[in-house]
């Protein structure tokens, strides 16, 4: 088994959610699954979207157009792979 950490960066949107499924479901690697998310001001929006219940997925919310936010956090994760869908 491989250990990694993958970032998904819009993780809450149509194609980041399905990535983080698939992702998810994959057994043959035991990566950690960070999803970011845009901040969010509702508390409707403010849970996020259905994910495997295994403890792998956590999850973030990242302003994207904040470079300092942005990088103190890639800095923090350290991810091995990133799927950029934000």
């Amino acid at each position: 088994m491989v250990s990694d950490t993958i970032l998904i960066t819009g993780a809450a949107g149509f194609v980041g959610r399905h990535l983080l499924h698939l992702l998810g479901q994959n057994r043959a690697t035991d990566a950690k699954l960070v999803a970011w998310r845009r901040p969010t001001s509702s508390e409707e929006e403010s849970t996020p979207p259905t994910t495997p219940d295994d403890g792998r997925v956590i999850w973030c919310e990242i302003d994207l157009l904040d470079p300092a936010a942005v990088s103190s956090a890639i800095g923090e994760t350290r991810p091995n792979q990133i799927y950029h869908c934000g």
